[in-house]
């Protein structure tokens, strides 16, 4: 049996994200609640619970692999050279009567920014009569009206997204090297969190620039958990559970590198019968 994982020397909590190592990180053995953990400073339980988070992630790695190919071809959605680019194949997966955001970063905070702020089944009108959606939307749902990201707009954030751009160290990729390893953290931890934590995964996408997104439903998932190991994990902690931040779209043109947007895995929604492939039989 391997050794359960340990914050400073204390079994984590039963329940915690990195604490459970049978159900988690899939390696058999139960972690007890220790209260020793909830009585340590908050800085040093933050240290510390960064290293273990840091040491999971090698099992995460070793354990979940997920070759890039393998994200390709298991999509329950065929993405073919038009589904990998079409915006549509994410917004989809809100109900057709939700106000969802798109647009550019700055298209918020205005009153003629309302129009960027409709229910889905308008954005659905605006993709068939083949005009363009903007670059980003936000996976929250808005109130009606809106002209404003503000969170104190959001009536509920059906989707968290998991956004990989910089290496566990902190540093940005520089390397081909360096971004292959950046993938392949991403793709593992996806999968850890899909297959391991049970996350509903909704939408994986290369962003054009160096980094990987994953949505996942909000619903069931450990969002605060996920939140404090961040760091570790290579996550950008400010996006996670921020329903109003803005988030690429698939298609979206990087302004840095002049690359499109493509999804790499996604699911079948309800309205997936309208985007102009067919969904992958199981």
């Amino acid at each position: 049996m391997t050794e359960a994982l340990k914050l400073d020397g204390h079994p984590l909590p039963r329940g915690h994200l990195l604490g459970s190592d049978s159900r988690h990180l899939g390696m058999g053995g139960s972690v007890a609640v220790s209260s020793a953990v909830h009585r340590m400073d908050p800085k040093k339980r933050e240290t510390a619970l960064q290293a273990t988070a840091r040491r999971a992630l090698k099992k995460i790695i070793e354990g979940w692999a997920w070759d890039l190919a393998d994200v390709w071809h298991e999509s329950p959605l065929i993405l073919d050279d038009v589904a990998r680019m079409d915006p549509w194949a994410m917004l989809s997966h809100f109900p057709l009567g939700a106000v969802v955001w798109t647009g550019e970063v700055g298209d918020s905070g205005q009153p003629r920014h309302s129009r960027n702020f409709c229910p889905v089944g308008q954005w659905w009108q605006i993709a068939r009569n083949g005009q363009k959606f903007g670059s980003f939307t936000a996976t929250g749902i808005f109130k009606a009206g809106s002209m404003s990201r503000s969170k104190d707009n959001l009536v509920g954030n059906p989707f968290t997204v998991l956004d990989f751009d910089t290496l566990p160290d902190g540093t940005k990729p520089s390397t081909e090297d360096g971004q292959a390893e950046l993938h392949a953290i991403a793709l593992a931890v996806i999968r850890w969190t899909r297959e391991r934590l049970r996350g509903q995964l909704v939408a994986v996408l290369k962003t054009g620039g160096k980094g990987i997104q994953a949505w996942f439903k909000t619903d069931g998932l450990d969002v605060a958990g996920l939140k404090e190991v961040a760091p570790a994990l290579g996550l950008d902690k400010g996006l996670i559970g921020r329903g109003e931040q803005p988030v690429r779209l698939a298609g979206a043109i990087h302004q840095k590198t002049g690359r499109q947007a493509i999804l790499l895995w996604c699911g079948v929604s309800t309205h997936s019968h309208t985007i102009k492939t067919l969904p992958r039989a199981r």
